[in-house]
């Protein structure tokens, strides 16, 4: 099976446009920018590792308990963290997807069995899977 990667990458791709990676296609915005050159001197500091403030201003703008929230750095940080509190034994893989599912399953040394949607039915999953 073709092992796919991670998105963004342009140092090992010629990528114009890439929809796989959560990157901002019009660069950096204006405010993001600003906040940054206001906060330069902070970024010698040490994140807070369990983000409080972050998190309860998602809680309190959500309305949920700030207990509900997990932060990570991404998508990926977030995954590698659950499989390795979960630590499956076997897991099933639909295909084509984010390949950071499978790198996180066998970093704990998953069995990974795939299920490849086709084009034939429109890559729909279907009950063939089962």
């Amino acid at each position: 099976m073709k092992r796919f990667e991670h998105g963004g990458d342009i140092y090992r791709n010629d990528v114009r446009l890439d929809f796989s990676a959560n990157i901002n296609p019009f660069g950096m915005p204006a405010g993001v920018r600003a906040a940054i050159i206001e906060n330069a001197d902070r970024l010698s500091v040490y994140p807070d590792a369990e983000c409080a403030l972050l998190r309860a201003k998602i809680a309190e703008r959500e309305g949920v308990q700030t207990e509900n929230i997990l932060c990570g750095n991404g998508a990926a940080d977030l995954i590698f963290s659950i499989v390795r509190a979960v630590n499956p034994r076997r897991a099933l893989l639909i295909a084509p997807t984010f390949s950071e599912y499978e790198k996180a399953l066998l970093s704990v040394g998953c069995e990974i069995k795939f299920f490849v949607l086709s084009e034939g039915n429109g890559v729909e999953l279907t009950e063939s899977f089962l």
